[in-house]
Formats: C-alpha cells, structure tokens, sequence
C-alpha cells in the first residue's frame, strides 16, 4: 500500500505544469509520508524492482509523449514544461527510455502510450 501511495504522488506532481519541483522527490516524499527515504526507496525497489528515481522518469517520458501527442508544444517547452534543465538531458532520456528520438516519435503514426498505472 505504501509503494501505491508513492506512485500516486509522483504522478500527482506531473497534473501540474510546468513541474516546479521546489524540493527533491525523496525530501518530498519522505516529508509527505513521514517516513525516511533510504526505507521508502528500499521497499519501492523490492517490490517494483526499479528505483523511485527511474520510475519517476518512466512517469515524465509519458507525459513528455502526451504532450507531443498534443501538438502544442515544441521540444523545448516541453523540457521547460517538465523541469529538464536542457532540451538535451530530456532528448537522450526519451531515446534511452523509448528506443526512438522525440523526433521519429512525433512523426510516427503508431503512438504507444502506456496509462500511468502500468508503468513499471
């Protein structure tokens, strides 16, 4: 129950744009669940077998297809949208996690997207 709590708070920091994320995702996570990081990050781990950081990336690159899906944005709103520090960083994610640059996603025709709730 506590792993599906923090799923649900990193997704809940991606309903807002732009991310401001004003502190770190364990400072926060710890904070809001009042429990300390390295056990949260452990549990996570154990019973997802991925970290809370990549999975919050995995949340991100989501978000990052919808809003190529929705044509309003370019590249570089889009990794202001979501606090990437460069257009670059976001690139070499969206490739590493996806298989394909944001480029040959948005000129596909084969949009896959997964529901937040089956990312793993």
């Amino acid at each position: 129950m506590l792993v599906e709590r923090i799923k649900i708070i990193l997704i809940e920091q991606l309903d807002e744009l732009p991310l401001t994320l004003k502190v770190k995702t364990s400072e926060h996570l710890s904070s809001t669940l009042h429990r300390d990081y390295k056990a949260l990050s452990k549990l996570f781990s154990s019973k997802e077998k991925t970290t809370i950081e990549k999975y919050f990336i995995k949340l991100k690159i989501e978000k990052v297809k919808e809003l190529i899906q929705l044509k309003q944005h370019s590249f570089s709103d889009i990794g202001y949208l979501l606090d990437y520090s460069s257009v670059n960083h976001l690139s070499r994610q969206f490739k590493d996690v996806v298989g394909m640059s944001m480029t040959d996603y948005k000129n596909t025709e084969n949009w896959k997207r997964n529901y937040y709730d089956e990312i793993m």
